[in-house]
C-alpha cells in the first residue's frame, strides 16, 4: 500500500493521541514494582471496544515498548525490578545510582532502550513479510503441531517447575474448549450459562489471572524503599562519546534480544542474563561488573527492548506469542476483530503498516518522555501500596463489566483472580495458561481440519520434516519437564545441620 496513506494514517489526531498515551502510561506501569507490562494491558483491555484496531493496537505496543524501559527505572531507584526480566539491570544499574550518579545509570538505560528499539523495528519491518509469507506455506497439520510445540515449549523454559507449566497450558486447552463447537454447533460444558456460550470470555480472564493477584501482593507485601539520589542536579543525560563507550555491549544485547524473542519460552527473564554475562565475557573490565559499569546497564536494557519487538514478529504472523505481555496483546487483537496469523498481513496490512510506522514515533516519544519524566516515575514508586491496589481492583472491575456491559464477566474476573492468585501461590504458569487457551482454537480446529483432509490418519502430523520435527521437539520438551520434575523429587531434603 501507498506509504503516503499509511503516514496519513499515522499522523491523524487519534493514531497520535494513542501512541503518546500508550507511551506515558507504559513508563508508569513499567515503574511501578511488580506491576508490568502484562497487567496494565489487561487493565486498559476494553479501550479495544472503542478505538479503531490500529489505534488499539498501536495504543497496547506503545506501551509494552515503555514498560520495559519503566522497569529499568525502580530498578535502577530502589533496587526492585519492576518487572521479573529488570533484575539484571539492578546489579549495576542501582549501584551506579548509590556512587552518586542516578542521571547517568537512567541515561544509559534509556539511551540502549531507544537503540534497541529503533533496530527491533527495522527488524519487524524486514521480517514480517517473510514470515507472513512462510506461514501462508504451512497446512492445517503444522499450524496444530506449531501450536503444541509453541504450548510446550513455554510451558517448561518460562515456568520455574516445567512440569506445574505444562499442566497450566492443558488447563488453559480445557478451557478454550468451552463454548459452541463451530463444526457441530453444539454447546460444550457451558452449563447452560449464555454467557459461556462464545467461549471463556478472554478479557476476563487475562484481568483476574494477571491484575486481581497482584492487589493481592500489594496489600501483603512490603512497602518500597524510598528513591535515593535524585535530586534535581542529577539530570537524565548521557554524552555521545559516553555512549560510543558502550556501543558494543549494546548492539550485543541488541542481537541477542532479538533472536532469543524470535524463539517461544526463551523471551522472558532469561535473555537480559544471558546478554550481562556476554557483555561480561567481551569486556576488557570484567572486574567492574556489579560495581557500576555502564556496560551492565546498557546490555540488560538493550535486550529487553530487542525482544519486546521481536517477539511480536511469530506472535502477528504465527499467531504464537513468547511473552505473557504479546500473548495479552494477541487477545486485544482479537477483541479489535484483528485475527493474528499468516492472514494477518493479507487482510490488515494497513493496520500492519501503521503500526510499524508508529513505533518510529513512539520511540522517539519514548525517548522524549524518558528525559523529562524519569525521575518523577522514579518518585512515584513510594506511592502507599493500598492506594495502588484499591486503584487497580476498581480499574479491573469497571474493565470487566464495561467489555460488554455484563454482571457475569465481573464474577468471572473475580474467579480468575483467585485462580491465578492459587495457581501463582502453587507454583503453576500464568502465562501457559493464557497461551493454553488463546492457542486451544487454533490448535483444535486445525487439528481437526486436517484429520477430516486425511480421512483421521493421525499419520497427517507426521507427513511434513516441518510438523513431525516440531512434534519431537514437543515430545523431547516434555520428558525434558518429567526428567527435572524427578530429580526435584529424588533430592534430598535440607536439614537445618546443612544450612
Amino acid at each position: 500500500m501507498s506509504p503516503w496513506v499509511v503516514l496519513h494514517a499515522v499522523f491523524a489526531l487519534p493514531t497520535l493521541a494513542a501512541l503518546l498515551a500508550g507511551t506515558v502510561v507504559g513508563i508508569f506501569i513499567g515503574a511501578l514494582p511488580g506491576i508490568g507490562p502484562a497487567v496494565g494491558i489487561g487493565l486498559l483491555l476494553p479501550l479495544s471496544y472503542f478505538l479503531r484496531p490500529a489505534e488499539a493496537l498501536l495504543f497496547y505496543v506503545s506501551l509494552y515498548q515503555a514498560a520495559e524501559y519503566g522497569g529499568s527505572i525502580t530498578a535502577i531507584a530502589v533496587s526492585t525490578p519492576g518487572a521479573p526480566n529488570s533484575a539484571a539491570t539492578i546489579l549495576d544499574g542501582y549501584a551506579l545510582n548509590r556512587a552518586g550518579a542516578p542521571g547517568k545509570a537512567f541515561g544509559y538505560s534509556l539511551w540502549a532502550a531507544i537503540f534497541a528499539s529503533y533496530a527491533g523495528i527495522l527488524g519487524m519491518f524486514l521480517l514480517a513479510q517473510p514470515a507472513s509469507i512462510v506461514a501462508l506455506a504451512l497446512g492445517s497439520a503444522e499450524f496444530a503441531v506449531l501450536g503444541v510445540f509453541a504450548l510446550t515449549m513455554v510451558g517448561t523454559l518460562s515456568a520455574s517447575a516445567p512440569l506445574e507449566g505444562l499442566l497450566s497450558g492443558l488447563f488453559g486447552l480445557l478451557l478454550s474448549t468451552v463454548g459452541t463447537d463451530l463444526i457441530t454447533n453444539a454447546h460444550r460444558y457451558t452449563f447452560d450459562q449464555p454467557g459461556l456460550f462464545d467461549g471463556v470470555p478472554l478479557l476476563p480472564v487475562l484481568v483476574g489471572v494477571f491484575a486481581l493477584p497482584q492487589v493481592v501482593r500489594l496489600l501483603s507485601g512490603p512497602a518500597p524503599a524510598p528513591a535515593t539520589g535524585l535530586g534535581n542536579r542529577y539530570r537524565v543525560w548521557i554524552s555521545r562519546r559516553e555512549f560510543r563507550a558502550v556501543l558494543r555491549p549494546t548492539v550485543l544485547g541488541t542481537v541477542v534480544g532479538f533472536v532469543l524473542g524470535l524463539l517461544p519460552g526463551l523471551s522472558g527473564s532469561v535473555p537480559p542474563w544471558v546478554s550481562y554475562n556476554a557483555a561480561k565475557s567481551i569486556s576488557r573490565h570484567p572486574e567492574r561488573f556489579g560495581t557500576g559499569t555502564p556496560e551492565g546497564i546498557v546490555a540488560p536494557e538493550a535486550t529487553n527492548a530487542a525482544v519486546m519487538h521481536s517477539t511480536l514478529i511469530p506472535a502477528f504472523t504465527l499467531g504464537v506469542p513468547g511473552t505473557p505481555t504479546s500473548a495479552v496483546i494477541l487477545g486485544a487483537m482479537m477483541i479489535a476483530g484483528l485475527q493474528p496469523g499468516p492472514l494477518l498481513m493479507r487482510q490488515h496490512a494497513d493496520v500492519v503498516y501503521e503500526l510499524l510506522t508508529g513505533l518510529l514515533i513512539s520511540t522517539a516519544a519514548l525517548w522524549i518522555m524518558g528525559l523529562l519524566t524519569t525521575q518523577i516515575w522514579a518518585r512515584t514508586v513510594s506511592l502507599p501500596r493500598h492506594v495502588l491496589a484499591a486503584s487497580i481492583f476498581v480499574l479491573c472491575m469497571v474493565g470487566a463489566y464495561t467489555a460488554r456491559s455484563n454482571v457475569f464477566d465481573v464474577w468471572m474476573t473475580l474467579l480468575f483472580g483467585a485462580v491465578g492468585y492459587f495457581m501463582d501461590a502453587l507454583g503453576y504458569s500464568i502465562p501457559s495458561l493464557i497461551l493454553g487457551l488463546i492457542l486451544g482454537g487454533v490448535i483444535e480446529t486445525n487439528a481437526r481440519q486436517a484429520l477430516i483432509i486425511s480421512h483421521g490418519s493421525f499419520g497427517v502430523f507426521l507427513s511434513s520434516p516441518i510438523s513431525a520435527s516440531l512434534l519431537a521437539a514437543s515430545v523431547l520438551s516434555i520428558l525434558y519437564a518429567l526428567r527435572i520434575r524427578r530429580r526435584e523429587q529424588g533430592r534430598p531434603p535440607i536439614s537445618p545441620g546443612d544450612a
